[in-house]
């Protein structure tokens, strides 16, 4: 829902925020740039510590953090830090996301779960836009849109602890020729 919602209306919301229209396209590739690197370095500082539920909780609250101090700056330049803070911390979250379900389940009820999660991606694929954009209707503004896709991108890392992570589980196949040479 975060993610969607805001790579969809982020153009409009960099010209709402006082942006000039003619340098909203340089501007939207910031935030990316940044969140790839970003992307980069917390998944490998999570596969360095082996894991993965405050690693995904963490970068969901920096996310949501970034996204609702975008809903409350009136700066363009403030706009554009705390957009990409919140992009960084959401782009993060996704590939330590999918390291869970193959660790917590394997065979057919992994594809299961991998097909429900795909299938649930693309529900907030259509909602986080529409919300967003049904909120700003209402508004005028983005600031409630934003805060609302703030919320789905915690609800991530909520859930992630709710749900945990067996660390042992997801690392055995690597450790298991380790053992078998002792």
């Amino acid at each position: 829902i975060g993610l969607y919602g805001v790579i969809l209306w982020l153009p409009q919301i960099f010209v709402h925020a006082g942006i000039a229209p003619a340098g909203v396209g340089y501007v939207v590739a910031i935030p990316y740039a940044i969140a790839a690197v970003a992307m980069v370095w917390w998944c490998r500082r999570s596969d360095r510590s082996k894991e993965r539920v405050r690693h995904i909780a963490i970068a969901s609250l920096v996310g949501f953090l970034g996204l609702a101090a975008s809903a409350a700056v009136d700066s363009p330049l403030l706009s554009v830090l705390a957009i990409t803070i919140g992009a960084a911390g959401t782009l993060s979250i996704l590939p330590i996301f999918w390291t869970v379900p193959t660790a917590i389940l394997n065979g057919a009820a992994a594809a299961g779960a991998i097909a429900l999660i795909n299938a649930l991606g693309n529900v907030g694929g259509f909602a986080g836009p529409f919300m967003i954009g049904w909120i700003k209707d209402l508004t005028g503004n983005y600031t409630w849109g934003l805060m609302a896709a703030a919320g789905g991108v915690l609800s991530t890392g909520v859930i992630a602890l709710f749900i945990g992570h067996d660390a042992s589980a997801e690392h055995a196949e690597s450790l298991a020729p380790q053992a078998l040479e002792a």
